[in-house]
């Protein structure tokens, strides 16, 4: 078996487990709760990758490539919807509605994915399995890539402050 293959399955089992066992703590917890999109998010990434590591047909590539898509278009907006909860930053989760503003560019991102180029324009096989040939410099390659540097960097920046401000 491929060692990404094997990692990528750990990488799930791990998201699975941390999911399930958080539920069972407290499903009406919000941060549970969010705490669970994070993980589903990372899970199904994980999940789908570890059949595109080892395969050589290029159509199972793409399928498997696509259905990880659920997982890494939605992860920056799981993960800031994360880090804006347990950052107690109630300014914002206390409206439904600018919560949902966070996940409309993920879905706009999927929706490309299936239907046309968003990162990658094809798979080679390499040493240690499937790579990606990236698309660079293409609007939407530029899109995703400031959609996901920004999230992640307020998310991060609203953990920091927040230890900052913490006793």
């Amino acid at each position: 078996m491929n060692v990404f293959s094997l990692l990528s399955f750990l990488s799930f089992a791990i998201c699975a487990y941390l999911a399930v066992h958080v539920l069972r703590l407290d499903v009406r917890s919000r941060t549970n709760q969010t705490f669970v999109g994070l993980c589903a998010s990372m899970g199904i990434w994980s999940l789908a990758y570890t059949f595109v590591y080892p395969e050589h047909n290029d159509e199972v590539r793409w399928f498997w490539y696509r259905m990880s898509g659920i997982g890494w278009t939605t992860f920056a907006a799981f993960a800031l919807h994360f880090f804006l909860t347990i950052t107690d930053t109630r300014s914002v989760t206390r409206r439904p509605w600018l919560v949902g503003l966070l996940y409309p560019p993920a879905v706009a991102f999927l929706i490309r994915l299936w239907t046309g180029t968003l990162l990658v324009d094809g798979f080679v096989s390499g040493p240690l399995g499937t790579l990606e040939v990236q698309v660079a410099g293409t609007p939407w390659h530029t899109a995703y890539s400031t959609f996901y540097l920004a999230y992640m960097v307020v998310g991060l920046g609203l953990v920091w402050l927040h230890g900052r401000r913490s006793n």
